[in-house]
């Protein structure tokens, strides 16, 4: 099974994706934070979980409107949350 969200920002500073995190999750139903390891972590938020990537476009389109970047991302493996 394929699941799709929206990368809505990528932080190295822990705390400002956990803001983040809340306020998309508030609005949308569904956020959380996934870190990628290196020197240093970053922290994605990631916003949505879509089983097609038509759904996850409908969602794109409706962050895009509230925020300047964002996009679809595809979940193979999900990381844990952290």
């Amino acid at each position: 099974e394929n699941i799709f969200s929206v990368q809505i920002g990528a932080f190295r500073d822990k705390d400002r994706a956990e803001r983040l995190r809340l306020e998309y999750e508030r609005q949308f139903g569904f956020a959380k934070v996934v870190v990628r390891n290196g020197n240093p972590p970053v922290w994605r938020v990631l916003v949505g979980r879509e089983s097609s990537t038509e759904a996850a476009n409908k969602l794109l389109g409706q962050i895009l409107e509230k925020m300047q970047t964002a996009f679809v991302v595809r979940l193979d493996d999900p990381a844990p949350v952290q």
